[in-house]
């Protein structure tokens, strides 16, 4: 597959951007895409240019082998908390938009850190993996630490870690609520 062996090409390029550093993201505050997707943001500071140095990296190669138009959106780093899109239970019952009332106290907390440890190449069109994961074609490993992606609510409270599991994971609307609870957010009815 082409865009794996451009991924694996960038790898020295990536470990050069990255200079030995871990990359570290620490996430803050709450918001949302049109009312429909609600998201943990990334705060910002020198980590937000190092990961945009990094997106860039690999946009201009998939770009250059064809796989990538120019001109595609922009790069909004973020972790999904709720996408109505995927909570049937919500939208059968009336619910078109999330209030952001129901989050207002927590739209300037900060959530903790996140070190990326891998770059998964992932297919959105193929089944997703059991855990829910989109179907990841290869991964580039980064460094030595948990990859946002891929970790169970399980492992994170066994091993101490904050409440960010995931870096673009789509969470059902049970998922989300007792998120939301776990942060005292209460989600409201209807």
């Amino acid at each position: 597959m082409m865009a794996a062996t451009v991924l694996a090409e960038a790898e020295p390029s990536l470990a050069e951007l990255l200079g030995g550093r871990d990359l570290v993201l620490p996430f803050s505050g709450i918001g949302h895409f049109r009312k429909e997707v609600v998201f943990v943001g990334l705060a910002p500071g020198q980590h937000r240019h190092t990961l945009d140095s990094l997106a860039e990296l690999l946009q201009s190669r998939f770009e250059e082998q064809g796989l990538l138009q120019e001109g595609n959106r922009g790069f909004e780093p973020h972790l999904t908390m709720m996408k109505l899109s995927r909570a049937p239970k919500l939208r059968s019952q009336g619910m078109k938009r999330v209030d952001p009332a129901l989050y207002s106290n927590y739209t300037n907390k900060f959530f903790g850190d996140q070190t990326v440890e891998r770059v998964d190449l992932c297919s959105m069109l193929k089944k997703k993996q059991q855990d829910g994961y989109y179907h990841t074609e290869t991964s580039l490993q980064l460094g030595e630490c948990v990859h946002l992606g891929r970790v169970s609510s399980t492992e994170v409270q066994a091993e101490g870690r904050g409440p960010l599991l995931c870096v673009h994971n789509t969470l059902n609307a049970t998922h989300c609520t007792a998120a939301l609870n776990r942060w005292g957010v209460v989600m409201g009815e209807g």
